[in-house]
């Protein structure tokens, strides 16, 4: 989007895109996408879907204290918010054998548990989003990237 406001494009077709971005392959010759490797793949499923049942869970949070003004089954936002309890821990569990299973997700691991501030959650979360640490120039640039540090 940056990049063709910068070329004073605001046509929005498919022909002018893929010229946009045939454009933008010739000036800034970026590197060649790779797709990430299966263990990875996997990881970044499982974060997904923690991050999905956190949200059921928060949503029916949310729902269960607004009952006390509606008329609605109480015991049965209680039992969903159970269920999804349980399936967090579940996914918890997977996504830390899943680490434990690769030697290189499980150093990567370590050396994130070693930071103060970052627990587990966010730990899987970035080894499973940022899938190549090298892509970056400094360690700053790669905590703005997973947006812990807003200055570069």
């Amino acid at each position: 989007m940056s990049f063709a406001a910068s070329c004073l494009s605001r046509t929005k077709t498919d022909k002018v895109d893929a010229e946009l971005i045939a454009h933008f392959c010739v000036v800034q010759q970026p590197l060649a996408w790779t797709p990430p490797a299966p263990e990875v793949r996997q990881l970044q499923a499982l974060v997904r879907r923690l991050e999905a049942l956190v949200e059921m869970r928060t949503m029916e949070s949310n729902r269960l204290e607004a009952i006390i003004t509606i008329n609605v089954d109480k015991a049965s936002v209680e039992e969903h918010i159970a269920y999804l309890d349980h399936q967090i821990k579940q996914t918890e569990n997977l996504i830390r054998t899943h680490t434990n299973n690769y030697p290189r997700l499980k150093q990567q691991s370590a050396l994130l548990d070693s930071i103060p501030g970052i627990g587990e959650t966010t730990a899987a979360t970035l080894r499973a989003e940022i899938t190549d640490i090298t892509q970056y120039e400094s360690a700053r640039q790669d905590a703005a990237f997973a947006g812990l540090n807003q200055s570069l």
